[in-house]
């Protein structure tokens, strides 16, 4: 069997499917516990200002970068600009159709091995080749690699590549992060001690003399706020969830419905 290089034959896509992409990105993210209001279902009606309510300050040049990114296009900052804004007028339509018009999803192939095709391990490894591409560690990667065991080490990198593979039929990942709430709790503090040091400086220049106790009191809790952000171990997965899906096997069987041997 080739492990190298495995070739990836492509296909054009619809904007259902590019839809179903970023549904599935959406809510992956309140599951990987990023700040979602009013999480809700993406339909080609949502408006570009609902998808992005997340972004405190949305930004369609950034947001026209990432999904550059996302689908391997080239679209310049003017196409993006004609379908992101708008943003309360715009909806997921105009951006699905443009992006359908030009990008493309790789195919699930059948490998030969001893002689014969094999469809798992065409899945096998047009996975694999599709997470090297994304710089992952895939020189030890097998069927029988556990997902749990990859997703610590790489917890970005897998479903995406699913995704694109198979829009739809995958369950949540979701991962049980270590030192998350301590990092947030560092960070806001270092946001609430700015504010008070803020407020004391307001208050000080009203005439208000204990402003400056207030401003010193709050620019210690922002400086030990900005160190607790350095000294912070940095956040690690500890468990990691992906329904019944267990190994790399058990993808293999989900993309072709055929077990992948090895």
């Amino acid at each position: 069997m080739a492990w190298e290089n495995h070739p990836l034959p492509t296909r054009s896509t619809t904007p259902q499917e590019i839809l179903a992409i970023l549904g599935k990105d959406y809510r992956q993210g309140a599951a990987c516990g990023d700040i979602f209001m009013d999480l809700e279902e993406l339909t080609f009606e949502t408006t570009v200002d609902r998808w992005m309510n997340y972004d405190e300050f949305p930004n369609w040049r950034r947001w026209g970068e990432w999904l550059n990114t996302r689908f391997d296009t080239h679209f310049t900052p003017y196409a993006w600009k004609r379908v992101l804004t708008p943003m309360k007028k715009r909806t997921l339509r105009g951006v699905c159709e443009l992006i359908a018009g030009r990008a493309r999803v790789p195919v699930v192939a059948p490998a030969m091995v001893l002689g014969k095709p094999c469809d798992s391990a065409g899945a096998f490894l047009t996975l694999r080749e599709l997470l090297r591409q994304r710089n992952a560690h895939v020189a030890e990667l097998r069927p029988s690699t556990t997902v749990e065991d990859f997703v610590r080490s790489h917890p970005v990198d897998l479903l995406p590549e699913l995704v694109r593979l198979r829009p739809n039929g995958w369950p949540a990942l979701e991962l049980t992060w270590r030192g998350h709430a301590s990092s947030t709790l560092t960070f806001a503090m270092f946001l609430a001690g700015m504010a008070v040091a803020m407020l004391g400086v307001i208050l000080q220049w009203m005439g208000w003399e204990p402003g400056c106790f207030l401003s010193l009191f709050g620019s210690t809790s922002a400086l030990l706020g900005y160190l607790g952000q350095w000294f912070t171990p940095d956040a690690t997965v500890e468990r990691v969830e992906f329904g019944s899906l267990r190994t790399f096997r058990d993808i293999c069987h989900a993309l072709t419905a055929r077990p992948c041997q090895g």
